[in-house]
C-alpha cells in the first residue's frame, strides 16, 4: 500500500497531518527574515495541499516521527548490519528488511499511519 492511497482513504488523518506540517513549516518560517510576509500569509490562508503533504512524507519520512510521537505511535529504525534495516512500531518489529535507512523510514511512514488509524 502506498502513502497516497492511505491518505486518500483516510481524509481525517490527512487533515491532521496537514495541520501538523503547517504548524512545523510556519514555526520554521517565523525565524527566517528572508521569507516574505506575503508568502507566510498565503501559506496560513491556503494551508498544505495534498501534493505538498505527500511530497514531505515521501522525501523526508522522518518528519512523521514527531507527529506520531504526539499520538503515542512510536517509530524505531533498526540497523541489523550493512544494508540490512527495518523498523518497529510501538516496539513490534516489522518482518521486512530494507537496503537503506531511508527505505526503512519510508516503510515506517506507511506502517505508522496504518497503526494510527486502527
Amino acid at each position: 500500500m502506498k502513502i497516497k492511497q492511505i491518505l486518500n482513504e483516510n481524509p481525517s488523518v490527512t487533515e491532521e497531518l496537514k495541520e501538523f506540517f503547517l504548524k512545523v513549516i510556519l514555526k520554521s518560517l517565523e525565524k527566517s527574515e528572508k521569507v516574505p510576509e506575503d508568502f507566510k500569509n498565503i501559506l496560513k490562508k491556503e494551508g498544505i495541499t495534498d501534493t505538498l503533504l505527500l511530497g514531505y512524507l515521501e522525501s523526508t519520512p522522518r518528519l512523521i516521527c514527531d507527529f506520531m510521537d504526539e499520538r503515542d505511535v512510536i517509530i524505531g529504525i533498526i540497523n541489523h548490519g550493512e544494508n540490512h534495516w527495518n523498523f518497529s512500531i510501538n516496539g513490534k518489529e516489522d518482518d521486512s528488511y530494507y537496503e537503506s535507512r531511508v527505505k526503512a523510514e519510508y516503510a515506517s511512514v506507511i506502517g505508522s499511519i496504518l497503526e494510527y488509524i486502527k
